[in-house]
């Protein structure tokens, strides 16, 4: 029996009564059918074919924004679907009148409210709010949702389907869930044509019944909606405990139904795949023929695991659409859950780098270098969000060069500014990195509430800035917490200080937080309240754009906030409100100019007050809108609450409060109780009826006489002691005090670095880079050995922490980097040495790696570049300094607040001694021409002078020319362009030059390339060795070599590369002036005797 489909045909889609039980008593007696019927057979379809003019449509359509936002997309999306429907809107959730005015002219009717039954319970709703004889009068009826993204409009679609004759259509199908794919999942894709004839019944045979057709986007024609089963089934959509039942019940459901009663239906995708398409790459293929949506889903999840997701865009892009995307990457961003978005979009690094599970992380942490100046900020454990006492801390030391800010996020993005800061997914392996090795973490709530895991609060410290100045009692002083005591103080263990505004709150405190003592209860004051009092202009600007949409919304009007705590009895503990009242508050507010605002705490779900007081004298100013509560009290001038805290920070402003406290007694005793008798602390009308909270509002619209004034600031005293913006600051301060001395890799392992082994450098090369670490580590050594240091090589993946030990001075030379090179390199810097990290490449910003040729050439290296992108940029900051191959570099490395030293490629002294000799020009009348590749395929590079070659080829029989490649590339790419070319294959460095020597002429072609400024000059420095000028393509290395026509000559045309050729073949004098001049140029500014002291003169002469 399929209980499913037993009660929507049967039942009306009820299930107030048991469905076998009616089939036993009732059903079986009646005739009713266990199951479909089979086969499965159509009734004669929906034609248009005779229809004149366009079908009459009507669209229900299911809205949901986690900010209660009308977001652009939405907009754009329901405007073009305006164009062929009459529009009327639901979102299941709370969306203020004034948003909901953004849809006003495109949808006939729009409404919001919190009613948990997804996209089919607004249809539902929908349905019993304008009624079915409204919908009957139209030909179709749409039901579509906003979790898609409209990549194109709905015209074609429209179009196309209109000519297709069936009784109900969408815009594809899919058969399998992620549960049943295993086992159920169609083994080839199926022309839907042949999936109705062939399949239908089949699928009637499966354990569990899984074909659907979208219903994101579903269309009805007139014989569907008129059908009283389907009215029912919409009609009582009932609210489920998982979305899978939702899926089974109704996205099923329905198209199981459908088909059962004989309605034909058609896809505008006529296939049928062995996956979900729209959540695959397949999605992309369908927008490029036409499918007009982009579902979000897909996006955030990626739960097939398609690699390169990151890149949705550019598949987008390449899809043919044409329009900006960045309201769609914004809207992604906002509504996205961030750590999901995170792994989804890299899977393939996700899949290498996987997070440490608690019990590794606990393992790791005992064997992890800890950093006094590294501090930890995770966002709030319950709303995800960067607020409060934690974000008003990171404000006062974000640009604080000195302290790493590494902040630990959840679902929301977080988007701050500041220097030396990390912002990183709490459950990432990135974010876990820096979690481990940050001394001081700042918590919200507790240690394993903040940050999912216990770890040690010896090598850690802990500090506690809670999220306000309690009222209600906390932790282990709570009435709800005395089963558990024993739990709370393990928590409480943990914590290195709590902080507290006042002598009083101080006690508190440490009964909140036994066993602390006194002495670890800092009477600091909130962080939270210099955000209250400081000048609107010094706040951050999130806090600013948040101020200005709160006047927006307020227009003019004064403002109530009402800030009601929460409750643990979700379902009956707020306050009901009856219609009457709610009218009385509604009328007295508006007499008085004024609005509500209803700020519902942050882990309340029911939003009771939101759903209660609605019209235009409330407004609801949640966290998801308003991060910043500091934000609504700045603006506020009247505070309600029942028993808040929220009220103490108000204080500050001066401005009344109003204890709503309807139940005080039972609160007092059956909550968590009070730390504090409400007569005895509030500083404003304690209200216990409806009457006296109206009437304590009417008095204090009027304002506080001078005894109630003088009553209010002394109890503003017994709370909050300092009140000045200074609170940051000592909280800083006594963090800073508690300083133990870094914890390095050394001290881990127990090394004693010798500070006895000066002036020795320790040179770090990769191994299968030696080529580019001649022109570097192997140059240079040599000559600072002239100057009395004692160098030392060793591979990377031969590098022990005894090599470190034994250096003053270490150079990482385009190295490799992991988690170890990092713990050595941050451990070497911070015990008094100098570390430098040398590189010829931007391989620390991504924009710019997957750009390169090699990444785009070779996807088989992609996610190791990435992960060593990642690696690198980590690295870059453990440096003294980074030495870098170009100007363009040393920019690039700057622009991230780091030193950089740009130090040229050069030439050892022997092999600028070998070459010594007078130049040698042509003695046998023939002009050797060279091209001079590291690499048998850069064919790119070769097609720029492709042309000017063949041309002189053609013209001149007294020019030959050279192609000189490394002998163990492999197979020669660049055989088949370079016919009539002389070819050299050398096995070294030294037989290179021994080619280069023998030729009068050197080209340097470049490939247009976004990273080639980046590209160094080297090879210009090897041909001017030999006094060979050399014609090259521009950049900045190059123009910063090449003087035209003095030392070489610039090309960037075909026409001029064949004029610079021709000139240097026909006149010797200039050929051999610039020869001589390029040579010199090399010696000047190229030799390693003079790139060695600027390398030492930067690490200790030139800091800055």
């Amino acid at each position: 029996m399929d209980l499913i489909w037993y009660v929507q045909t049967y039942l009306r889609g009820e299930w107030a009564s048991d469905p076998l039980l009616h089939y036993m008593t009732e059903g079986a007696r009646k005739g009713y059918s266990l199951k479909p019927r089979l086969p499965v057979t159509f009734r004669c379809p929906t034609s248009y074919k005779k229809h004149s003019g366009k079908p009459r449509r009507i669209c229900l359509f299911a809205g949901y924004d986690p900010d209660g936002l009308i977001d652009p997309v939405a907009v754009e999306y329901i405007r073009d679907l305006a164009r062929h429907a009459d529009i009327y809107y639901l979102a299941d959730c709370y969306i203020a009148p004034r948003e909901l005015t953004k849809l006003a002219h495109l949808v006939k009717g729009a409404w919001a409210e919190r009613h948990g039954r997804y996209d089919f319970g607004s249809w539902s709703l929908l349905s019993q709010k304008i009624g079915w004889d409204l919908i009957d009068s139209y030909d179709e009826l749409i039901l579509a949702n906003d979790s898609c993204y409209l990549m194109r409009s709905l015209e074609g679609i429209f179009a196309e389907m209109d000519s297709r004759e069936c009784d109900w259509w969408g815009l594809q199908a899919t058969k399998g869930l992620a549960s049943t794919f295993a086992t159920q999942a169609l083994a080839e894709e199926l022309d839907l044509k042949a999936l109705k004839s062939d399949w239908l019944s089949r699928f009637e045979a499966d354990t569990t019944y899984d074909f659907l057709v979208g219903s994101y986007f579903l269309v009805f024609r007139k014989t569907v909606l008129s059908d009283q089963c389907v009215r029912d089934v919409l009609t009582n959509v009932s609210e489920e405990k998982s979305k899978l039942n939702i899926i089974r019940k109704y996205e099923i459901g329905l198209t199981r139904l459908l088909i059962s009663r004989g309605y034909e239906f058609e896809t505008f995708v006529r296939a049928v795949y062995p996956h979900q398409p729209i959540y695959t790459d397949t999605g992309f293929e369908l927008i490029k023929q036409g499918f007009p949506l982009l579902k979000k889903y897909h996006l955030i999840e990626n739960h097939y695991k398609i690699t390169n997701l990151r890149r949705w865009k550019d598949k987008v892009i390449s899809s043919g659409i044409t329009k900006d995307l960045s309201i769609y990457e914004d809207n992604l961003k906002r509504t996205g859950d961030n750590s999901k978005i995170f792994r989804s979009h890299d899977i393939e690094v996700y899949n290498i780098n996987t997070p440490l599970s608690n019990t590794q992380l606990i393992s790791a942490d005992k064997v992890t270098p800890k950093y006094d100046n590294w501090w930890a900020f995770p966002v709030c454990s319950h709303s995800h969000l960067f607020n409060d006492n934690i974000r008003a801390l990171f404000e006062h030391v974000k640009n604080n060069l000195d302290i790493k800010k590494i902040v630990l996020t959840r679902s929301k993005a977080v988007e701050i500014d500041g220097v030396n800061v990390e912002v990183f997914p709490l459950n990432s392996r990135e974010g876990q990195f820096y979690l481990l090795r940050a001394r001081h973490i700042f918590l919200k709530h507790g240690v394993r509430s903040n940050l999912g895991v216990h770890l040690s609060g010896e090598l850690h410290c802990f500090h506690n800035l809670w999220h306000g100045i309690p009222l209600k009692r906390i932790g282990y002083a709570s009435l709800d917490t005395q089963h558990r005591l024993d739990h709370v103080a393990r928590e409480n263990k943990l914590l290195t200080s709590v902080i507290a505004a006042s002598k009083i709150d101080r006690n508190a405190m440490a009964a909140a937080y036994w066993p602390l003592t006194i002495n670890n209860i800092w009477t600091t004051g909130l962080p939270r309240h210099d955000l209250i009092l400081k000048p609107e202009i010094l706040l951050p600007d999130d806090m600013k754009s948040q101020q200005e949409y709160l006047r927006e919304i307020l227009m003019g009007r004064k403002f109530i906030l009402f800030a009601p705590t929460f409750r643990r009895d979700q379902g009956n503990g707020y306050y009901s409100f009856s219609s009457d009242e709610r009218n009385a508050l509604a009328s007295l507010l508006r007499q008085a100019g004024y609005v509500m605002g209803i700020r519902e705490h942050m882990a309340d779900r029911t939003r009771q007050y939101t759903s209660q007081l609605c019209g235009e004298e409330f407004i609801a100013v949640p966290e998801s809108v308003f991060p910043c509560v500091e934000v609504l009290l700045r603006e506020a001038d009247i505070v309600a609450t029942d028993y808040s805290s929220v009220f103490i920070d108000f204080l500050l402003t001066g401005r009344p409060v109003i204890s709503f406290a309807y139940d005080y007694e039972k609160y007092i005793r059956e909550e968590r109780g009070l730390f504090y008798d409400l007569e005895w602390c509030f500083p404003g009308f304690i209200t216990k009826t409806f009457g006296e909270f109206v009437s304590a509002i009417e008095k204090s619209i009027l304002g506080m006489d001078e005894n109630e004034k003088t009553v209010y600031s002394h109890k503003r005293k017994i709370f909050i002691e300092k009140e000045d913006s200074g609170n940051s600051q000592r909280v800083v301060e006594h963090v800073s005090s508690l300083n133990k001395g870094d914890i390095t890799i050394f001290d881990v392992l127990n090394k004693n670095v010798c500070a006895n082994f000066t002036r020795s450098i320790l040179w770090v090369y990769e191994r299968g880079l030696e080529r580019e670490a001649r022109y570097r580590a192997f140059n240079l050594a040599p000559e600072t050995e002239t100057m009395g240091w004692r160098n030392q090589f060793v591979s990377r993946e031969r590098l022990s922490i005894d090599h470190m030990i034994q250096a003053e001075v270490a150079i990482f030379c385009g190295v490799l980097v992991t988690e170890n090179i990092l713990d050595l390199a941050e451990g070497f810097r911070r015990s008094g040495k100098k570390l430098i990290l040398d590189l010829t490449a931007p391989v620390f910003d991504f924009d710019l790696v997957e750009r390169d040729e090699y990444y785009l050439d070779h996807p088989e290296d992609q996610v190791r570049l990435r992960l060593q992108c990642a690696y690198s940029a980590k690295i870059m900051h453990s440096a003294d300094l980074v030495t870098v191959s170009t100007p363009a570099l040393a920019r690039l490395v700057e622009s991230k607040d780091l030193r950089a030293r740009y130090l040229p490629n050069s030439l050892s002294s022997a092999v600028i001694a070998r070459y010594s000799h007078r130049p040698r020009d042509v003695t046998d009348g023939t002009i050797r021409i060279c091209y001079l590749s590291t690499s048998t395929s850069n064919d790119s590079e070769f097609q720029v002078i492709c042309g000017a070659v063949s041309k002189l080829l053609s013209e001149r029989g007294d020019v030959e020319f050279h192609i000189a490649v490394p002998a163990a590339d492999g197979e020669d790419e660049l055989g088949r362009l370079t016919e009539g070319w002389v070819r050299h294959a050398y096995s070294n460095y030294d037989a290179m030059h021994d080619i280069l020597d023998r030729m009068h002429i050197n080209l340097a072609p470049l490939a247009a390339d976004p990273l080639i400024d980046y590209k160094s000059e080297i090879k210009l420095v090897e041909a001017g060795l030999h006094s060979i000028p050399s014609i090259a393509s521009p950049s900045e290395s190059i123009e910063a070599f090449i003087r035209h026509g003095e030392n070489g000559l610039i090309a960037r045309t075909e026409a001029e590369w064949y004029l610079a050729i021709l000139d240097l073949v026909t006149d010797s004098s200039l050929r051999q002036a610039a020869g001589r001049a390029a040579r010199e140029t090399v010696l000047r500014k190229y030799a390693a005797s003079v790139v060695s002291k600027s390398l030492l003169n930067a690490t200790f002469v030139d800091q800055h």
